[in-house]
This record gives C-alpha cells, structure tokens and sequence, in this order.
C-alpha cells in the first residue's frame, strides 16, 4: 500500500499543470514564482560583481538602491577597512579606490545561496597592489580578498548589503603581519 501512495503521489505530481518541470516540481522547496525570483536575484548580484570588476559605475548604479546601506559587519576594531576608502559603505567610492590600488583585479564569485528577497555572495576578489592600499605603501604582491556577503533585493534592485572580509589575512597577504 505505502508503495502505491508513493507511486501515485509521483505520477500525480509529474502530471499536475503547474509546473512544466516536474523534477522541479517534486523537489522544489517553494513555488514557481518563488524559484524564478530566486534565480532573478541571483543575476542581480552576479550583476552588481561584474559591474565592480569592470570599474563601471554607470551597471553598479542599475544594480542598486539610490540609498543602498552598505555596512561590514565583521569589523573588529577601530582601524578596520571601513575607516579607508576602500571599505567606504559609498560604492562609488569603493569601487575607484579599489581600481586605484589594484591592478588586473579579478571577482570570482565562489558560491550563491538565494532565498526569498535575499542572496549570500561568497566571493573573491584578485589583483596586484601597485597603488597605495589601506595607507600601505605599493607592495606589488598580487592579493586576494575574501569575503561573504548578504544581499537584500527588493523591486529588482539591491537596497541592503551586509559583509564580511577577511581583514586579518589581508593585512597577512600584504606585509602588515609577520610570521
């Protein structure tokens, strides 16, 4: 009998118009709408990460709020990188320092998880550090900053993002710590 009802509950669902998919529709978490959301606020941050790649403002700015909040929330001490332009909450001005001091800078995003209105970013940005850099002077060393990041979409548009860096190793990766 249990067979049967399995049976039965498999073909029902494989043969219920609600879903042209039905592999989606036996294993989908939420519903349709929720998972093509879902996978529109995915582009938005792969989006808004190509943007910032490319240096260009004018993609960034589509990808966002006017009054986005951009806030670190991993931030340890007073001299974290939110107090340089490079960990600035202001996107624009983010975005041109990092420019400024790094050269061939690379953004690979390593792992998105979405849900509802919201994306985590695990991502992972590359590049040589020829300009000055958090008030150290040029090193040439080639860096990688690491991070994780909480987006919150609303509209098609990102109005929220909570981040984590990797702080300690940066600072590992350019001299300022020795071991």
């Amino acid at each position: 009998m249990k067979t049967f009802i399995l049976l039965f509950s498999i073909v029902y669902a494989m043969a219920s118009p609600l879903y042209s998919d039905p592999v989606g529709a036996i294993f989908s978490l939420g519903s349709k709408e929720a998972a093509e959301q879902a996978l529109s606020n995915d582009k938005i941050v792969q989006n808004f990460y190509h943007a910032f790649e490319t240096n260009n403002l004018t993609d960034l700015m589509t990808t966002i709020t006017e009054n986005c909040k951009v806030s670190n929330i991993s931030e340890m001490h007073h001299a974290a990188l939110t107090q340089y332009e490079i960990g600035s909450p202001n996107l624009k001005v983010r975005m041109s320092a990092l420019h400024r001091s790094l050269s061939n800078i690379s953004i690979k995003i390593e792992q998105l998880v979405m849900g509802d209105n919201k994306v985590v970013a695990q991502v992972s940005l590359t590049g040589i550090q020829n300009g000055s850099f958090i008030g150290i002077a040029p090193t040439n060393r080639y860096i990688t900053i690491r991070s994780v990041s909480f987006f919150r979409i609303e509209n098609g548009k990102i109005v929220q993002i909570e981040e984590m860096i990797g702080e300690y190793n940066l600072m590992r990766q350019l001299g300022y710590f020795v071991f």
